[in-house]
């Protein structure tokens, strides 16, 4: 059975990798964060698979950088004082619709101005960022994930995965070329940290991973976290071979990425 996370002992704990965590009713927005360090640079990728029965079952089940699903944050995401707690603020939206409003001539241009979303707008997913930070700070991608937005009709279970960026891939590039990936899990709405785990299996070569599962009790009406990222959890192939190969989508579904 579940942990239930209730006092603040639990938090800031560390979690072992193949624990589950139950959220109980209280915790209804969720962020998880991948961060690794620059040197040598590497670009990894974070993503959401939003699963019915192990598959997904239509393109915006997918939620990644190249998502064309999109949320506009209300403080614009080059503002120096934006955060992640900044993230949750927002509306969805359209490039048909931002075009006429903002006056946008190539949707290359609004996706670097906006995040990837769900089709059902539960799950918010990270800008990109490319590995390359300043001296002394880290890289990192997050997901915010509205546990109380989920259609739970279409969805039974949310996996995290991240994986090497394609560019990277034809390099040669694996995750033994990525220094200290760490995954930490929050409470969004109050910024409380829930709990941390390293990647200690470094999965050398491998260049994708499943980081964690987000699992609806439908008996309870609540939400567990499991982390993953063992052994079995790692890939090769990228966010594509995840999403055409792992988690099986249903047939005329899913436009490869």
């Amino acid at each position: 059975m579940a942990k239930t996370l209730f006092s603040d002992d639990d938090f800031n704990k560390v979690i072992e990798v193949g624990s589950t965590i139950g959220f109980g009713k209280t915790i209804k927005k969720v962020r998880i964060d991948l961060t690794w360090e620059g040197e040598p640079r590497i670009d990894l990728d974070i993503c959401a698979f939003l699963l019915k029965d192990h598959k997904i079952h239509k393109r915006e089940d997918l939620v990644f950088f190249g998502s064309k699903n999109r949320w506009r944050t209300t403080k614009p995401l080059t503002d120096e004082s934006f955060d992640a707690e900044d993230v949750l603020n927002g509306n969805a939206c359209t490039f048909a619709e931002d075009k006429r409003k903002y006056g946008y001539n190539n949707p290359l241009a609004w996706m670097d101005d906006t995040l990837p979303l769900s089709g059902d707008g539960s799950v918010i997913g990270s800008w990109d960022d490319k590995g390359d930070p300043e001296p002394g700070e880290l890289s990192g991608e997050t997901i915010h994930v509205q546990l109380d937005k989920v259609d739970v009709e279409m969805c039974d279970s949310i996996v995290i995965a991240a994986a090497v960026s394609k560019e990277d891939i034809v390099e040669g590039k694996t995750f033994a070329d990525a220094k200290s990936p760490t995954v930490t899990v929050y409470n969004a709405e109050n910024g409380k940290t829930l709990g941390t785990y390293k990647l200690s299996t470094m999965f050398p070569d491998n260049d994708s991973v499943c980081l964690c599962k987000l699992a609806y009790d439908e008996d309870e009406w609540t939400w567990d976290f499991v982390a993953l990222a063992e052994s079995q959890d790692g890939y090769t192939g990228g966010i594509q071979f995840l999403a055409r190969d792992v988690f099986e989508p249903t047939t005329n579904s899913y436009e490869r990425y």
